[in-house]
This record gives structure tokens, C-alpha cells and sequence, in this order.
């Protein structure tokens, strides 16, 4: 069996932030999806909590509070690796 490919978005979004960031991430992700990629959502709790991202970002990992942008540090989330990463801050 063949190892799917692995993307992991990074991504905001909510009243304070808007939708801009997960719109983008979320092109993607179904792009990729359509080639055959496995994808996730890593974001904070606030952003998975909107009803926009409940509904469509189905494979989502919460972010720790006070994660940054450092990819060691978002890894952590997601040990196992991915072969892209995207971050839209």
C-alpha cells in the first residue's frame, strides 16, 4: 500500500481575525484532497469553534495555547511528520 501524502494547514479564524486565512488554507486542502492528499487543520480552540470550520474542516487538531509559528514547535502536534506545511497567520 502507498503512503498517502500528508499536508497539515495552520490557520486562524473568527470575529477578530476573519475568515480570509482558513478560506485559502481551505482552496487548498480541497485541492490537494482531490490529488489524492491526506490533510489536516491544526488551530486553536476559538477558530474551531466557528461554525464555518466545524463544517468543513473535518480532520483538526487543537493547537496547545501559546504554540507559535516555530515548525519544531507545530510538529509537536503532529509527530509523525507531514510533507507540506502551510502556515497563513
Amino acid at each position: 500500500m502507498t503512503k498517502l501524502n500528508e499536508a497539515l494547514f495552520i490557520c486562524e479564524a473568527g470575529s477578530s481575525v476573519g475568515f480570509g486565512h482558513f478560506m485559502r488554507c481551505l482552496a487548498l486542502n480541497e485541492e490537494l484532497k482531490s490529488r489524492g492528499w491526506n490533510c489536516h487543520f491544526a488551530m486553536d480552540r476559538e477558530s474551531l469553534s466557528q461554525p464555518l470550520v466545524k463544517n468543513q474542516a473535518k480532520a483538526a487538531i487543537v493547537l496547545p495555547e501559546g504554540i507559535n509559528t516555530d515548525p519544531a514547535e507545530i510538529m509537536r502536534v503532529k509527530p509523525e511528520g507531514v510533507d507540506w506545511l502551510f502556515i497563513d497567520h
